[in-house]
């Protein structure tokens, strides 16, 4: 009995040794979560510190995630140039006669990238022309990002059904 005693007195030593990392308290390789973090943020500082005397600057930059979080917009030009093509199309559509050039339309985005507003120049409005180039503009989508509702300004030339005629009889003799 008094054998078996001391065996289990010899096991619980071992065991308390072990779980402090040695006789001496001194670590066997093993890291605590504390001493892993003590670590990481020792070694950040040193670089910080390195790259300091190396003069690099600690500008922030944009993380691609981060970008894509912000208004695109050169995506949203894209897309506006595409719309226009269509809303270019209009007068040769409509059979109205309305004002002709070009025409100024503000779209206004969500954050989910749809048009929400859209308004065109105050020559164009209540007419026929101008709600076929607001049916083409509404249409774009552009990616979502974060933020509020975002405003863009387009102008679009309009193409007159007489400079169709004029470009197809061009085709036709070449």
């Amino acid at each position: 009995m008094r054998r078996a005693h001391y065996v289990l007195l010899g096991a619980a030593l071992a065991l308390s040794v072990a779980c402090r990392g040695g006789p001496k308290g001194e670590s066997q390789g093993a890291k605590t979560p504390q001493d892993m973090l003590e670590e990481q943020l020792r070694l950040a500082e040193e670089s910080e510190k390195s790259a300091a005397a190396r003069g690099d600057t600690t500008e922030e930059v944009e993380t691609d995630l981060e970008k894509k979080r912000k208004f695109d917009k050169v995506q949203a030009k894209r897309e506006l140039l595409r719309a226009a093509r269509n809303a270019a199309q209009c007068p040769s559509v409509v059979d109205e006669e309305g004002p002709g050039g070009s025409a100024t339309v503000r779209l206004t985005f969500d954050p989910a990238g749809h048009v929400t507003d859209a308004e065109i120049g105050s020559e164009f409005t209540d007419t026929r022309l101008g709600k076929c180039i607001l049916r083409a503009m509404k249409a774009i989508i552009v990616p979502t990002y974060d933020g509020g509702p975002v405003s863009v300004d387009h102008e679009i030339k309009l193409e007159s059904a007489e400079e169709e005629d004029d470009d197809d009889d061009k085709k036709k003799k070449k």
